[in-house]
């Protein structure tokens, strides 16, 4: 039997307790404590009240480097369980200022909501360096964390 804590994470068997798995998951289920204990014996990703998990970048990696034009980029991302959009932030070295990131100066390049797949495209501004990051929105509006920025580099 399935059970499926509020957050979303999914499971059937607590890794390493083999028989004594539902036992141990209905005693740790009914202490405040338990919920969380059991998350995490669970390998569950999500937190009560956490909203979503960071999605994992997965095109560009960090430190990819393209030479084409025009500077066509598309973001790929995994999807996140429970998620209703994600969005991306992408930031640009020197763009806005010298030797900042535009971030820094509360600039991003490029900030898009509300994307319903787990893809991006955008055109880049020119040969530099950039680097992007994507976060998961839940039902409630709640924002989950953000993905660890993902450098990239266009050469021309």
């Amino acid at each position: 039997m399935e059970t499926r804590p509020p957050w979303g994470c999914r499971h059937n068997v607590v890794p390493g307790l083999g028989r004594h798995a539902r036992q141990v998951k209905a005693t740790l289920a009914t202490a405040p404590i338990g919920v969380l204990l059991l998350a995490l014996l669970a390998g569950c990703s999500g937190m009560p009240g956490s909203g979503p998990v960071p999605p994992e970048p997965v095109s560009p990696k960090a430190g990819a480097s393209f030479d084409h034009f025009p500077r066509t980029t598309v973001l790929s991302w995994r999807p996140v369980p429970d998620a209703v959009f994600y969005s991306v932030e992408v930031d640009c070295f020197h763009c806005c200022e010298v030797g900042k990131w535009c971030t820094e100066l509360d600039q991003p390049r490029i900030t898009d909501s509300h994307i319903r797949t787990t893809t991006y495209t955008f055109s880049w501004v020119g040969a530099n360096l950039g680097r992007w990051r994507v976060w998961a929105v839940a039902a409630d509006g709640k924002a989950g964390p953000k993905s660890p920025w993902q450098e990239f580099l266009y050469t021309r």
